[in-house]
């Protein structure tokens, strides 16, 4: 929801339902989301987050996404770099998957794997026995934050390989210059998406208390100082603080830093300004 206006000391919601909703400012109702319930109701709104912006396009390798008057969203494979050298993409230790080459998928930036395999539900059914058994898992799973839209192929390339950094030469294409170490399970990511990667893992550590090793947090922080928020990141986490209701410090420090900052060279927030009532996806997105 967001707030539209003022009445008499009332606060005036509209709903993206499209209903409006009068709250007497005397009565303590936070006008903030909640917490995503599971992976399910934190996939939707990842597809709705995205439709709120110009020219969205996915995390890794920059393909467009294109949203339809029925809420449907599709990868735009015309024009993404990534479908056009796929034939010469070879992944030694990884198979392929056309249907996923051609498809959205919501990704995990920490993976699942990071943040559950020591609880005890893990131990019991690894992710699924987490989903039916640990309503922790399902908020930590949910989280907003953590959640990108990605290439399906891509995401299955990553698996729950942790991101690293070394001099990496070979790359999935010359569009998406991400690196797969099958061998060594792990990803050198894109120089674009890293500060957004660091800057989720020290939230997820923090809001989640998720243990990082010391040289995956000091990698991190080296990421997070050389990478600041590139305009996407800051309209993304705009949304997001409306949507779920909770900040993500290592972000909004940032990007207020950089607004209080003359730039003639800025471009203004990507968030879709538009009169027509905003997109809802129809449907069960596709998983992980």
């Amino acid at each position: 929801m967001r707030v539209t206006g003022k009445i008499s000391g009332a606060l005036v919601v509209s709903l993206r339902l499209g209903l409006t909703l009068l709250v007497v400012a005397c009565v303590c109702v936070p006008l903030s989301a909640q917490a995503m319930a599971d992976f399910l109701s934190g996939k939707k709104e990842v597809y709705y987050l995205y439709s709120q912006l110009d020219a969205p396009v996915t995390f890794y390798c920059r393909c467009p996404i294109l949203f339809g008057n029925d809420g449907g969203a599709a990868l735009d494979v015309k024009n993404c770099g990534y479908n056009r050298y796929r034939e010469h993409i070879r992944i030694k230790g990884a198979g392929a998957d056309s249907a996923r080459a051609t498809r959205l998928e919501v990704e995990h930036i920490m993976p699942a794997w990071e943040f559950g395999h020591e609880r005890s539900c893990w131990t019991a059914g690894k992710r699924k026995g987490c989903q039916r058994r640990d309503a922790g898992f399902n908020v930590i799973e949910g989280d907003l934050w953590n959640l990108v839209l990605v290439i399906g192929e891509v995401n299955m390339y990553r698996s729950n390989y942790r991101f690293s950094e070394w001099n990496a030469q070979k790359f999935l294409c010359p569009d998406c210059r991400m690196s797969i170490d099958v061998k060594h399970r792990q990803v050198q990511p894109p120089e674009h998406t890293r500060g957004l990667i660091a800057r989720t893992y020290l939230y997820m550590a923090k809001e989640h208390g998720i243990r990082l090793s010391e040289a995956q947090r000091r990698l991190m922080q080296v990421w997070d100082q050389r990478y600041p928020p590139d305009d996407f990141e800051c309209s993304r986490a705009e949304l997001i603080k409306v949507l779920q209701g909770n900040d993500n410090e290592f972000v909004s420090a940032k990007c207020r830093s950089q607004a209080d900052t003359p730039n003639p060279k800025r471009q203004p927030s990507r968030i879709r300004q538009s009169e027509a009532a905003p997109l809802r996806i129809s449907g069960t997105p596709a998983t992980e």
